[in-house]
């Protein structure tokens, strides 16, 4: 076993480089016979290389501690934000039943509206704006009919279809006529 005589790591006997420092274990005699170790060219060679390997792997050391928090924020960062971005539709679904709720029709087909198309919320909120475009016109018909404009009335009473969940209050209406 070789004990280097710079970095004093432990190395094979059939190594004739440190396998660490890769200082030389060549000519170590002939160089100690004419300098000694704090003199020898060398060694202040090969510790000068050594200072600039140590400076370097800091620096790699930091932009390795950057590139890890980096990749965190990514492998962490995309789904969460893919999960945040489906469940925006979600939540603005969520947002048009609320209005609905309140009685707000006409602002809950605004909202429902805003849900794109390839969305998993978009048939639901098709049929919200569906329902709440129905409920607006029956409640026009309604107004028309309390207003004495009967033939405007019954033309929507009439524009209902079996589809429409007014569709059959349209037609009672339309019987007692």
């Amino acid at each position: 076993m070789k004990i280097c005589r710079l970095c004093k790591h432990p190395n094979p006997d059939g190594n004739n480089y440190c396998e660490k420092c890769n200082l030389s274990f060549e000519n170590i005699a002939v160089r100690k016979r004419y300098y000694n170790e704090k003199d020898d060219p060398l060694t202040k060679i090969k510790k000068d290389e050594l200072e600039r390997r140590r400076k370097t792997n800091n620096g790699s050391k930091i932009l390795s501690f950057f590139v890890g928090v980096l990749g965190t924020f990514i492998i962490f960062g995309i789904p969460i934000g893919g999960y945040l971005y489906l469940n925006q539709d979600v939540n603005t679904y969520n947002k048009a039943v609320e209005l609905w709720n309140k009685s707000e029709i006409k602002e809950s087909a605004e909202v429902a509206e805003k849900i794109p198309e390839g969305s998993r919320q978009y048939k639901k909120a098709q049929k919200l704006i569906k329902v709440a475009e129905d409920h607006l016109l029956y409640n026009k018909a309604i107004a028309l009919w309390n207003e004495g404009n009967y033939e405007e009335a019954f033309k929507i009473f009439e524009s209902f279809t079996e589809e429409s969940e007014y569709y059959k209050q349209a037609q009672s209406v339309l019987k007692d006529m």
